[in-house]
């Protein structure tokens, strides 16, 4: 009879912290970028290095091309993420290099709770 009702008990405890902790899980991702550094670059004139200097490694790389008679750029991601239960906050700084000299930025920020399905 002892074991059936430890069984029980630890039956009905497991759900009941699964939920608490979900509840209260905390999750960073990535590190903030320094938007505050942005200043410092100087568009056709600062060196990959230069950003490296500024802003640190990012996080990720790629190509993207705006426009056909543009030609194709580096992005640099620098991205850090937050999430409290359903509470999301994601910032985000792109940056465009043009054989390996700064292009300019983009900065994206936002806070919004996650809609859930019924």
């Amino acid at each position: 009879m002892g074991v059936l009702r430890r069984l029980a008990t630890s039956l009905l405890a497991v759900p009941g912290l699964v939920f608490l902790a979900g509840c209260a899980t905390t999750m960073h991702f990535g590190a903030m970028p320094q938007v505050d550094r942005l200043p410092s670059l100087k568009i056709a004139v600062s060196s990959a290095n230069d950003v490296v200097s500024a802003l640190g490694e990012p996080r990720g790389r790629g190509q993207a091309r705006f426009a056909p008679d543009h030609p194709e750029q580096q992005v640099w991601f620098y991205e850090y993420t937050q999430s409290e239960g359903k509470k999301v906050k994601l910032k985000m700084l792109l940056v465009f290099m043009e054989k390996d000299v700064y292009a300019g930025y983009m900065w994206f920020s936002s806070g919004q709770l996650l809609q859930t399905r019924p």
